[in-house]
């Protein structure tokens, strides 16, 4: 898919799969793996090499999970930070997120495409309570930690495609 489809820029769940789903982390593993093998064609041949450009990970930044859980403590919401105040390991420092996108004018989608998923994330739970307490901001920023790039292009970045066009 990748030799066919020659993207410039790859994004995938992070090693944990965002927050540990299981079918995630395999995303995770299979793209990372197309990403770096795309252009083996010894090791898996048919079709011409190639390799993106750019490779991120999402990323839930730590800072990000603290702001959430003061807010719902504040309105008296269950969250899921942590009793014990520490972050869940999904959570990563700060210093990881090289790319913070504003998704804002997609808010309404995205919020769709969450609630598409009610075995995942129940209309009931916490994660949508979220957006109640903290407003359209709750979901209006994406993290990315970039983990390759063949490009240079200044850090921290607002667009996947930077360096690119």
């Amino acid at each position: 898919m990748i030799r066919r489809g020659r993207p410039q820029v790859i994004a995938t769940e992070n090693e944990f799969g965002g927050y540990g789903q299981p079918d995630h982390i395999k995303t995770h593993r299979v793209a990372a793996m197309a990403f770096f093998y795309a252009d083996d064609v010894k090791r898996f041949p048919g079709g011409d090499a190639f390799r993106p450009s750019k490779l991120y990970y999402s990323a839930f930044p730590k800072s990000v999970g603290r702001q959430m859980a003061e807010a719902m403590k504040r309105a008296g919401v269950e969250n899921r930070w942590g009793d014990d105040g520490e972050p869940p390991p999904f959570a990563v420092g700060d210093e990881r997120v090289t790319t913070w996108l504003d998704v804002s004018p997609y808010i309404e989608i995205k919020i769709r495409a969450m609630q598409a998923h009610k075995t995942q994330i129940p209309p009931d739970s916490w994660f949508m309570k979220i957006r109640d307490v903290l407003g359209p901001a709750a979901w209006s920023r994406e993290a990315y930690e970039r983990v390759r790039s063949s490009v240079d292009t200044p850090l921290p970045e607002d667009d996947l495609f930077a360096g690119l066009r």
